[in-house]
């Protein structure tokens, strides 16, 4: 049953199972060559573009419930940040606005707090969590970190972080 979703020549490298399983987030190229998110049906039908001049840059995941996709984005020129959008195109929210490089998001569970990688603290990249009242919490204070993910219940992160000696391959 193996189907083709895109027909594209843009890449289209990060792909997302929607909670339910009825949407496929996934990246690629519009028609002018730029960066940008879609969704598709699983059967390939109904391929909807979501975004515009914000562009999608690398990663995506979906809320719990579903009515939100996270990707990184770039909505003011050179500032790497993290957007929100329903799966129907609306609701667009930029969710981090610092001057500071922010990427992969990864949101918990089973409330709203959001885990990313941050330079807000110094060169390299940390996690920080932050509600989506904006309220911001430092992660393993100087510890430079990839890849956050939350535990099933939401209560811990996992992460690969850099010890002092350089970056582990064993997650934190």
């Amino acid at each position: 049953n193996r189907r083709r979703l895109t027909f594209s020549p843009g890449y289209f490298g990060r792909f997302s199972w929607s909670p339910r399983g009825h949407l496929i987030a996934f990246g690629g190229r519009d028609s002018a060559g730029a960066h940008a998110l879609y969704v598709v049906n699983p059967d390939g039908s109904n391929t909807t573009h979501l975004t515009g001049a914000t562009g999608f840059t690398s990663e995506l995941a979906w809320s719990p419930d579903g009515t939100r996709i996270i990707f990184d984005c770039v909505v003011d020129a050179g500032n790497a940040d993290i957007c929100a959008i329903a799966p129907d195109g609306t609701n667009f929210a930029r969710l981090t606005s610092d001057p500071a490089w922010e990427s992969r998001g990864a949101v918990a569970p089973r409330d709203d707090r959001l885990a990313f990688l941050t330079t807000q603290f110094g060169p390299d990249p940390e996690i920080a969590v932050m509600a989506f009242d904006r309220t911001l919490t430092r992660v393993a204070a100087g510890t430079a970190a990839m890849a956050p993910k939350w535990s099933p219940d939401g209560t811990r992160l996992i992460f690969t972080g850099a010890i002092a000696t350089g970056w582990s391959g064993t997650p934190c």
